[in-house]
């Protein structure tokens, strides 16, 4: 009789191994969005970012304040990416289930806040952008147009295509937002089921 009970408990301590280690596995691949937005947020999109900000300065005169802006934002909204991407890699192996159910509560909470102040940063960035646009004077691209009238047409042309590039980022930003959550949220989950089942 001990003995069936020595077996018993040793299959449930594996199969408990096996759980915890499933999950951990499950955890890395169910993060992997947040983590690879992250690295591409900082390595890729910062760089990118200034690049096609400083042509857009010279070609169409932007200001420098404006620029110094979006910069501050795209680095500030990337360094949060990138935090809360590798949080997950680097402490999920040494850390025990509920420390990582409320670190990803805590995630969400963070990355909710972020998201609505990226967003109410965002549209008056944009806003300034398109002013910036129209009252621009100055600018290498403006020259290859021969009368006012062309450059004014090019003017309203360029400040669709920013309302509409602004119009994508946002919704892509919300797919991404809600992806993140929602691996986030179903992750908590699991580890609540396997708190109550064990």
């Amino acid at each position: 009789m001990r003995g069936q009970l020595q077996a018993l408990k040793q299959e449930i301590d594996k199969q408990e191994i096996v759980n915890d280690e499933m999950f951990r596995n499950s955890f890395k691949k169910n993060t992997s969005l947040a983590r690879n937005y992250g690295k591409i947020a900082l390595f890729l999109c910062i760089p990118l970012v200034i690049a096609i900000y400083l042509l857009a300065r010279y070609a169409v005169g932007l200001s420098w304040p404006l620029f110094s802006v979006i910069v501050i934002l795209t680095i500030a909204d990337a360094a949060l990416d990138y935090y809360l991407g590798t949080y997950d890699t680097s402490h999920v192996m040494e850390s025990d289930m509920m420390t990582i159910a409320k670190r990803l509560a805590w995630h969400n909470k963070i990355r909710k806040k972020a998201f609505i102040i990226g967003v109410l940063a965002f549209i008056p960035v944009c806003i300034w952008l398109c002013v910036e646009v129209y009252n621009s004077q100055t600018g290498f691209y403006w020259n290859t147009f021969e009368s006012p009238e062309e450059v004014h047409f090019v003017k309203l042309g360029l400040i669709v295509c920013i309302v509409i590039g602004c119009i994508i980022g946002l919704i892509t930003g919300l797919v991404i937002y809600r992806k993140m959550q929602r691996a986030n949220r179903n992750i908590i989950r699991d580890i609540e089921e396997m708190q109550e089942g064990a």
